[in-house]
Order: C-alpha cells, then sequence, then structure tokens
C-alpha cells in the first residue's frame, strides 16, 4: 500500500475524530494537538501524547507517531511502511518546491501537487525527475 492508494475516512487523536484529508493534514493536526497540550512521548514531563489513529470507517489503516511520520498499519515494527514523513517534506525550501513542480509539469506534463494538493511530496517528485533526466540521456546519444 502506498499514500496514494490508502483509503481512509477519519483521523482519532485520542478520544476526538476528524474527517480524513490526507496524510500532512493527519501528521501537521497530530504535531498540532501535541503542542497544544504540552503532551510528551513518554509522559514523564507532562501528560502522555494520545495515540494517533488513521481509520476507514472503524479499522486501522495506518497511524502518526509522535515525530509525526505516518506509518501503516496499527502498531510499528523495524519492516512498517513510512507513508509520510514530515521532516523530509519539511527540507525543501518553498522556491525549490516551485521549481520541482515547473519541471515535472513541463516534463511529465501535469503539477503533482495541484493533482494532490494534501500528499505532495516533493522529494518523491525530484527522484521522479531524475528518473526521467537519466532515461532521456540514454536516447541523447
Amino acid at each position: 500500500m502506498t499514500p496514494n492508494t490508502l483509503t481512509a475516512t477519519t483521523i482519532q487523536i485520542g478520544n476526538s475524530t476528524f474527517p480524513f484529508t490526507g496524510l500532512a493534514e493527519a501528521s501537521r493536526a497530530y504535531s498540532e494537538a501535541i503542542n497544544a497540550t504540552g503532551a510528551t512521548c513518554s509522559g514523564r514531563t507532562g501528560p502522555m501524547a494520545p495515540r494517533c489513529l488513521i481509520k476507514n470507517n472503524d479499522t486501522v489503516v495506518a497511524h502518526v507517531s509522535y515525530n509525526g511520520k505516518v506509518w501503516l498499519g496499527d502498531d510499528w515494527d523495524e519492516s512498517t511502511p513510512c507513508l509520510f514523513d514530515p521532516s523530509v517534506t519539511d527540507l525543501v525550501s518553498p522556491s525549490s518546491q516551485r521549481r520541482i513542480r515547473r519541471l515535472y509539469e513541463e516534463w511529465v506534463g501535469y503539477d503533482p501537487k495541484e493533482d494532490d494538493p494534501l500528499d505532495w511530496d516533493p522529494i518523491e517528485s525530484l527522484e521522479t525527475l531524475r528518473e526521467i533526466r537519466e532515461l532521456r540521456k540514454g536516447t541523447d546519444r
């Protein structure tokens, strides 16, 4: 399952439920809830952070960890796929994101952020552009 094939209807943060609008939004909402309450990961120096579950009806399909990463399924282990990592997305400056979007639209034919605004990943788009560049190099010879 990839971020684009994940089917979900709600986000549950503790006892509160919200409509699911995307992985980036779920991560952001959870981080905001943690910051607003002063919750901590361990609960030793403040209130314990509530769980954040992404559900499709009543079935948990993913969860958000304290660091904002979204993981497939209800529990994490070393083989659990990461569906969204906010730290990677935040590394790309807004001007670089605009350049990536313009080049993507020129080479692929559409703006990836317009197509999927909540879950657009500039790193993933950049990797696609690098693959296209390598393919083009092979045809230029």
